[in-house]
């Protein structure tokens, strides 16, 4: 059963006696944006939660007066107004002057309360491998990763092995609340599947496996520039993971296709965990163009492998396949072209 953030927060705020909280007009309508104006409580409880973790928010213990806009399990939510209804809890954005903070304590008994499973655990071993313009290019996967990871979560979902100095100045240039970790044994609360994430593993990963797993580890690689082929392999040696399982993300029995980015991988990895799709169905969602060409291309090339032609009938069939719009058929016309089955 999937334990919803904003189900933690309603149990947080009720053991601290809390049935009511208003948001401040500032809060609030911060929230609208990020919200884009849907206003389903457990969202708004959901994205509340994740700001008061990273201090984006704070919980005061003042009088205000409020609106009630929607509920939650027993939990009305207000947003401050010139109402007659009078409360004496009321959210607001970190920036606002609060009469008594006590977001300390809810913080604590939010982790507390806070599942352990699953944990999100970049490894930073191999960083040192990387050009400085991928460097560049991981720090922003990473950026993209903890984004995904707050749709359904929240920081205290992830963590990041040893990381070098240049990824702590760069978590310290934002506001978070990712662990940092020297051994990824130290985060395990019990002795769970620890799965890691390697494209070139000898077995697939399942469903099963997703909403099984304690912790995903994730190498923090990015080979834009230069080809390792089994950095992660390396990575799992260097760090002796030999009690955790190596799975590699397949789609329809192949790795050709599946996203490469480390937000991408997270991303699928929730969506099957949090939405209950398929692998499969994950991969296409957060499928990009490129991703969908180079699948094309190999399905093409498959058609050789059996005797048949490729011709413009067969790629318009396959990027429909895969829900490729027209615009990019010139794209995939100068990939296809090049295989000895390819028919005019």
């Amino acid at each position: 059963m999937v334990t919803l953030i904003s189900d933690i927060f309603q149990c947080t705020l009720e053991y601290l006696g809390i049935r009511d909280i208003v948001l401040s007009s500032k809060l609030y309508r911060n929230l609208l944006r990020e919200l884009n104006s849907r206003c389903a409580s457990h969202k708004i409880l959901h994205l509340v939660a994740e700001k008061l973790v990273v201090g984006r928010a704070k919980i005061c213990r003042e009088s205000t007066y409020g609106k009630v806009v929607g509920f939650y399990k027993g939990i009305a939510i207000s947003r401050e107004s010139r109402a007659l209804e009078q409360y004496d809890t009321v959210i607001k954005d970190f920036r606002e002057q609060c009469a008594r903070d006590i977001s300390p304590l809810f913080n604590e008994i939010f982790a507390k309360l806070y599942p352990k499973s699953p944990l999100i655990v970049f490894d930073a071993t191999l960083w040192e491998l990387h050009h400085v313009n991928e460097k560049k290019g991981a720090l922003k996967q990473l950026l993209l990763s903890l984004n995904v990871v707050r749709r359904y979560l929240t920081d205290l979902s992830t963590a990041i092995i040893l990381p070098s100095m240049e990824i702590r100045a760069f978590l310290e240039s934002f506001k978070n609340r990712i662990a940092i970790i020297s051994w990824l044994h130290r985060m395990q609360t019990n002795h769970g599947l620890t799965i890691v994430l390697d494209p070139y593993a000898d077995r697939a990963l399942t469903e099963v496996e997703v909403m099984k797993a304690d912790t995903f580890v994730i190498g923090l690689l990015v080979d834009d520039m230069f080809s390792r082929p089994f950095a992660t392999y390396l990575m799992t040696l260097l760090r002796n993971l030999k009690d955790c399982e190596r799975r590699a993300i397949v789609y329809k029995g192949h790795v050709v296709g599946v996203p490469r980015e480390i937000n991408k991988i997270v991303e699928i990895l929730l969506k099957v965990r949090f939405e209950g799709v398929s692998i499969s169905t994950a991969v296409e969602e957060v499928m990009g163009v490129d991703d969908k060409i180079k699948r094309l291309a190999r399905e093409a090339a498959k058609y050789c492998n059996m005797g048949k032609a490729v011709d413009k009938n067969v790629v318009k069939s396959l990027m429909m396949e895969l829900g490729l719009d027209e615009r990019y058929y010139g794209k995939v016309l100068s990939r296809v072209r090049k295989l000895s089955c390819w028919r005019e």
